[in-house]
């Protein structure tokens, strides 16, 4: 999932709850329908790590990020990574092909790390090189724009 344009950062609410340790909704909400990217982990497929990130279909902003699995490997928090205030909109290209279908699948080395009250979700194996921050949430990007995982809890 490559990430193309940063955007001022947006509110978020997490709606977490005793299921769901992460369900994130950032406003304003869409008034229409939403694209998803499902985020598997490469080895152990959706039962070791799932994670659905919600997109507008019409700009690529994010809408929602709800972590369905937490990730089943321990990773390492990513060190010195700068944080920029925004948000992110990603590359709606690979959702062109069928309108029909609203998700694709990516499959990717998924882990959870923590440092103090931080928690990175990992989605790939490419470190951030930045995390996008809107509020406490903020979202890696590697060196060539791809979506890497989230943080939450940044202060």
């Amino acid at each position: 999932m490559i990430v193309t344009e940063l955007i001022p950062a947006t509110e978020v609410v997490d709606h977490a709850d005793m299921y769901l340790e992460v369900n994130l909704r950032f406003s304003p909400q869409p008034e229409h329908h939403l694209r998803y990217c499902y985020f598997e982990d490469l080895e152990g497929g959706p039962g070791r790590g799932y994670v659905e990130v919600g997109f507008t279909e019409e700009t690529g902003a994010i809408a929602e990020v709800v972590v369905i699995t937490r990730p089943a490997w321990t990773g390492k928090f990513p060190a010195d990574v700068p944080v920029v205030d925004g948000s992110i909109r990603v590359d709606r290209g690979n959702w062109d092909v069928d309108p029909r279908i609203n998700f694709i699948r990516e499959r990717g080395a998924h882990s959870v790390s923590t440092k103090d009250k931080m928690v990175y979700y990992a989605v790939s194996g490419v470190p951030p090189a930045k995390f996008v921050r809107s509020g406490p949430v903020g979202f890696g990007l590697g060196e060539a724009g791809e979506l890497t995982g989230f943080v939450t809890g940044l202060t």
